[in-house]
């Protein structure tokens, strides 16, 4: 793995399709960075809104535009952008998520405090934009077995707030999982697979950015596609790869009733109580003991 003189520390992998105005703000956000040592890779899925003439028209030199037929997949995309890349660092950016101006900044000063080669993924908060209502995610906490608690408990990593040493996915032979029946949510199985390889997480408490939540976002999917999604890349790691227990089908019983008690939460939250609190009775008559331990960590 050998870098070139006087390449960028970070390459900024943005994929799009048909949101030239958001793709203007992301892009915006990245100029705006007070640290200034990047490259920005659009990899555009044949978007027929004047994508490719807005970004022609920038005529920046920090600027690579390709495009690739994702096929619904934005991992396939976002593989496109890695094997492109030239830093030491993939910073993943959404196109329809924005970056706060010392985004870069913050990271490279836990590089100057703590040394780059303590890490080999960052991952910052993010604030969250739906119906114009602004909320705090909070990434991590980081765990002994962190690839353990992504199963047991879901994804606590958000895309547009992680960066990624390149060195470690070559060595590893990691890009995003291209299956179909992973997406949208192939970027959690991305995090698990570094995670499963002992790959060193840092997760910040500060928010560096945004990400919203729109009507056409692969976020917005349907609640079905979304569960299935997670359903697939779930059982895959239970049953296909994960090796710290045998007792798969029990695993898989904890799993399901923590994605039972997440649907349970969800619905309450958007107002639907009644359904809520026939689903959690329901679950919690299947499955009393697990139920009760799930609610805790979720609370906790």
């Amino acid at each position: 793995y050998i870098l070139r003189v006087n390449t960028p520390l970070f390459s900024v992998v943005i994929p799009t399709y048909n949101c030239k105005e958001l793709l203007k703000k992301a892009i915006k956000s990245v100029f705006n960075q007070s640290y200034k040592n990047y490259e920005i890779i659009v990899i555009d899925n044949f978007s027929n809104d004047g994508t490719d003439t807005y970004l022609e028209s920038l005529d920046n030199k920090k600027i690579k535009f390709v495009k690739n037929k994702n096929e619904g997949c934005i991992g396939k995309s976002r593989n496109v952008g890695i094997k492109m890349s030239q830093a030491k660092w993939i910073a993943f950016l959404d196109s329809d998520d924005i970056w706060f101006e010392n985004r870069l900044s913050a990271i490279f000063k836990i590089f100057e405090l703590e040394g780059e080669e303590k890490y080999d993924v960052i991952c910052s908060n993010e604030i969250f934009i739906k119906n114009g209502k602004k909320t705090l995610w909070k990434c991590g906490p980081n765990k002994k077995n962190l690839y353990k608690n992504l199963i047991k408990y879901g994804n606590c990593i958000s895309t547009s707030a992680t960066v990624v040493k390149k060195e470690f996915l070559i060595k590893n032979k990691i890009l995003f999982s291209e299956n179909l029946s992973f997406s949208p949510y192939e970027d959690f199985e991305f995090w698990m697979k570094i995670a499963n390889l002992e790959g060193k997480f840092k997760f910040d408490d500060n928010a560096y950015g945004e990400h919203l939540f729109h009507s056409a976002s692969f976020s917005a999917q349907s609640g079905k596609a979304r569960k299935e999604s997670i359903i697939s890349i779930l059982k895959f790691h239970v049953f296909e790869v994960q090796t710290f227990t045998n007792k798969k089908e029990a695993l898989w019983e904890h799993v399901e009733n923590r994605l039972f008690i997440d649907e349970v939460v969800e619905l309450y939250t958007y107002g639907q109580y009644l359904k809520s609190i026939f689903l959690f009775f329901k679950i919690l008559i299947r499955y009393p003991m697990k139920s009760i331990i799930n609610i805790f960590y979720k609370i906790s």
